[in-house]
């Protein structure tokens, strides 16, 4: 099914914009807004191989943790998978309550696989990524970019549950920023502040002294919404005020 045909129906039938891009993996990948979906903002992702054939559909609902993607069929034609989609949107509005609580789920578990889980550095998580992703096990791929995540926070010895998550949180961001680069990039100002604050008090900083940030949006948009800094403080409230709280819970649509 190639791509340009599934973008047109999607477009038509569900609002959905879809847009390109890079990770340097050799695959093409696309993510969308489902405009016309219920209760909340739901992500589309797309993943296609060099040719323009889709090869994954994914539905994710932006404000709840890892694990409860919706990986939808792929049958033959666009309007197969509209149908598919337009199904599972009626299912979510029946079974989706006006408001939710953000699951208090840590994003380790979303590494499930026990080949991922004894990957012991940060070049083989890197390397099984790849290796994955050339053999068509992208789920495999996003587990080992979590693995990664996890080793680099690991190495910063934090002192705390809380602070733990924080530093994943920033791993998390610069695995976005780094993704279909060449080089690995730094977060480099929320660094800067993490210095200058303290771990905890730079998250409390950036959820409550500007809008939405570009990490959230960016993690929302790879799937990572469980390490976004307003996840993190939903996960542990007392750690934060009840400003921060209040704002992490209107950005991911929590109760």
């Amino acid at each position: 099914m190639k791509l340009p045909e599934l973008c047109a129906c999607l477009e038509t039938e569900f609002g959905v914009e879809l847009k390109r891009e890079e990770r340097g993996d050799g695959c093409a990948y696309y993510w969308g807004v489902v405009k016309k979906a219920p209760a909340s903002t739901r992500l589309l992702r797309i993943s296609a191989t060099v040719a323009g054939e889709a090869a994954e559909i994914k539905l994710a609902q932006s404000s709840i943790a890892a694990g409860h993607d919706r990986l939808l069929p792929l049958p033959a034609s666009p309007q197969q998978v509209a149908a598919a989609l337009r199904s599972e949107l009626s299912l979510l509005q029946a079974v989706t309550p006006p408001q939710r609580q953000m699951p208090s789920v840590s994003p380790d578990n979303a590494v499930t696989d026990p080949r991922v889980a004894r990957l012991a550095s940060v070049d083989d998580c890197e390397s099984f990524a790849v290796n994955a992703r050339e053999r068509g096990f992208p789920e495999l791929a996003d587990q080992a970019r979590r693995r990664s995540v996890q080793l680099r926070a690991a190495a910063c010895e934090a002192k705390t549950e809380v602070e733990r998550e924080c530093l994943q949180a920033v791993f998390a961001y610069e695995e976005v920023l780094s993704a279909g680069q060449e080089r690995r990039r730094r977060a480099s100002r929320t660094w800067q502040m993490i210095r200058r604050l303290g771990i905890v008090p730079a998250v409390e900083h950036v959820v409550t002294k500007r809008e939405v940030s570009a990490g959230f949006t960016a993690l929302a948009r790879m799937g990572l919404m469980d390490y976004a800094f307003e996840s993190v403080i939903l996960r542990h409230p007392d750690m934060f005020s009840g400003k921060a709280v209040e704002i992490s819970r209107q950005r991911t649509g929590a109760s």
